[in-house]
């Protein structure tokens, strides 16, 4: 991943990951499909270095925490539905 810093659309709905570790360094990265796979958390720096990120859709994991959005200050859109919040 370090190698596609200047990617800007990364799709990678429906594939069974249960972490997005490792995404921190798509520093240009601006729309991010991680729908329909087994995330449960995101932490800090799942996210950290995505500062231009403006679309996040997490619909249809298993997500119960999300840890870090203060790191995507561009974002525009947050999908979230279909998750195991509990408010």
């Amino acid at each position: 991943m370090r190698r596609l810093t200047r990617l800007e659309v990364l799709d990678l709905h429906g594939n069974q990951l249960v972490s997005a570790a490792g995404l921190n360094c798509l520093t240009d990265l601006k729309v991010l499909n991680l729908a329909g796979n087994r995330l449960r958390s995101l932490s800090p720096s799942d996210l950290s270095g995505l500062r231009v990120l403006r679309e996040l859709n997490l619909r249809r994991n298993r997500l119960r925490k999300i840890l870090g959005l203060q790191h995507t200050q561009q974002l525009e859109k947050l999908f979230l539905s279909n998750n195991d919040f509990h408010w």
